[in-house]
């Protein structure tokens, strides 16, 4: 009597989702999150490029839940400008994501302003900055 079996290997890489602000002040301390779409190995390669070509690597924590790695970056040690942050993560059978970047915009007052019409008469501009969202009520 023949007998066999069937072998599956998990041989897909892992996603991610990576969670931190779009634009910071160098007094920041930042909390980033990485979220991976399956149990993952505490193997990972986070580091960050500043804008004078600086690498900075970093090692986060990896959770209890096994999926989440969760950091604190001190924004002081960039240079202003663009930094650029890159993520590689492995599963718990060491398959290697993608490499995942993110730029987060450095410097003081950096913000993005746009003017929006509240009603016929009422035009405002809003200016979202690394420290809050300012509302300026202009005169008609």
């Amino acid at each position: 009597m023949a007998s066999w079996f069937t072998i599956t290997l998990d041989t897909s890489p892992p996603t991610a989702e990576i969670f931190l602000p779009n634009i910071s002040s160098p007094e920041s301390v930042e909390t980033i999150t990485v979220v991976g779409n399956e149990n993952l190995d505490i193997r990972h390669e986070f580091y960050a490029i500043d804008s004078a070509n600086v690498r900075h690597d970093f090692t986060f924590t990896l959770q209890e839940d096994k999926r989440t790695f969760i950091g604190q970056v001190p924004f002081n040690q960039f240079s202003e400008g663009m930094v650029k942050f890159f993520f590689i993560i492995y599963d718990d059978v060491l398959n290697r994501s993608m490499l995942y970047v993110k730029n987060v915009a450095l410097g003081e007052n950096i913000g993005v302003s746009s003017d929006v019409l509240l009603s016929d008469s009422t035009l405002v501009t809003l200016e979202l900055t690394d420290i809050g969202m300012e509302l300026i009520l202009l005169d008609e």
